[in-house]
């Protein structure tokens, strides 16, 4: 699958709602089967929302591709930006 697909595919995959300090992530349980059951994850800022949906949606990316790794996975830990920023600095290592 290419890069722009999985990556629509997994914005499509998950979901953030909430507002001040009550944010709520809604993604696939595992990352590599998106039409799976779904798990939610809570924050408390908007920004950690914003970022951990990111990574979140990076590494669904990622394993669509079939490219997710734990070199992979420690890339999308240490680097912020968007999905597609968090993708191509894991497919660097």
């Amino acid at each position: 699958m290419s890069k722009t697909e999985a990556l629509k595919r997994a914005s499509r995959a998950v979901s953030m709602w909430g507002q001040g300090t009550n944010w709520t992530i809604c993604c696939p349980w595992d990352r590599a089967d998106v039409g799976g059951p779904s798990t939610t994850i809570n924050c408390d800022s908007y920004a950690k929302a914003r970022h951990a949906a990111a990574r979140i949606r990076a590494g669904i990316a990622l394993a669509l591709m079939g490219r997710y790794t734990d070199d992979c996975a420690y890339a999308l830990d240490m680097h912020a930006g968007s999905a597609r920023d968090l993708v191509n600095k894991a497919l660097e290592t």
